[in-house]
């Protein structure tokens, strides 16, 4: 499925999440916008979602195999999410991100894969970038508003 754009580990993460849920784990990130061609850089990291409905249907099943520790809870007018940081139980590595949309109409399907809408992630970036507390965490605004920028021109052309 996603073989060549990431690091092998993510992708195995990627696939046994996706065989938990059969199917449900939305590609998210970075990582959904190269899926798509949006963007043609590096991905060293691994954010997925799920909608609330399969979090609460599969979130048992996800703690067998992965630790999954709660990180926030996001509010917005009009939109909602919680944040996880996950790793591996057996390993203990490979950090990646795991978050719950409240939201159900958030995806599409590409090659079996549900993938998250460039607009609905268009949005979470726009308020990321509003959000200076988020960049305290490490994250990189000049990598947020590149992908910004590249996901308008998709939407445009689209």
């Amino acid at each position: 499925m996603i073989k060549d754009l990431i690091k092998k580990s993510y992708k195995d993460i990627f696939d046994n999440l996706y065989a938990l849920t059969n199917g449900s784990v939305i590609m998210g990130g970075s990582l959904s916008l190269r899926y798509l061609g949006i963007i043609d850089r590096n991905i060293n990291d691994l954010d997925v979602t799920f909608t609330l409905n399969d979090w609460l249907l599969y979130k048992s099943e996800i703690q067998k195999h992965f630790r999954v520790i709660p990180n926030a809870k996001i509010k917005y007018e009009n939109f909602e999410y919680e944040i996880y940081t996950c790793f591996d139980i057996k390993t203990k590595l490979n950090e990646f991100h795991l978050f719950v949309n409240y939201e159900s109409d958030i995806f599409s399907m590409v090659d079996d894969i549900r993938i998250l809408k460039p607009d609905y992630l268009l949005k979470i970036k726009s308020v990321m970038i509003d959000e200076l507390s988020l960049y305290e965490n490490g994250n990189n605004s000049e990598k947020h508003i590149s992908d910004m920028e590249c996901i308008k021109m998709y939407l445009d052309v689209k």
